[in-house]
């Protein structure tokens, strides 16, 4: 896999912090830490981790952002 760039690689980052401290993972708490505004930034960005795989954007996405393990393809699921 290509290295990430660095949009996707910044949300990528806020999830996993958000989730390491078991907070809401929604697309403003995402755009608070990571410094992003635009909501659709930040929604191109999490389109752009799930067709990689790192991320699985669940049936209702507003709340449902898990991030992959290592290795694993979530596009094939």
């Amino acid at each position: 896999m290509k290295p990430l760039s660095p949009g996707p690689a910044r949300v990528l980052k806020a999830i996993i912090d958000l989730q390491a401290r078991r907070e809401h993972v929604t697309l403003r708490s995402i755009g608070r830490e990571c410094g992003i505004t635009s909501t659709s930034t930040i929604h191109l960005h999490i389109r752009a981790l799930n067709r990689t795989g790192l991320i699985s954007v669940g049936p209702q996405p507003r709340y449902a952002y898990v991030v992959m393990p290592e290795g694993h393809d979530a596009a094939n699921e």
